[in-house]
């Protein structure tokens, strides 16, 4: 099942998501954030085709590493 299906129609605090180069993940994923914005959430999509699940795994929180980069950002502007 889609994440886009518990969307609700009510809107959520602000929303992160990120999808792997893994088969129908960029597609499942857009369509969740733009039902998300259908409700007002403010959704922060990020294109991580060109990483693998394990990449992730293995970079996120290293120094350079993009993902990481907008995953803060994101938690500054939404929490402080």
């Amino acid at each position: 099942m889609s994440p886009a299906s518990y969307v609700d129609g009510r809107k959520h605090p602000p929303t992160f998501i990120a999808y792997s180069g893994a088969s129908g993940r960029d597609g499942d994923s857009k369509a969740f954030a733009e039902r998300l914005r259908a409700t007002g959430t403010k959704v922060t999509l990020f294109d991580g085709s060109a990483y693998t699940h394990m990449s992730i795994n293995r970079d996120f929180g290293e120094d350079g590493d993009a993902l990481t980069g907008v995953a803060l950002a994101f938690l500054k502007s939404a929490v402080g």
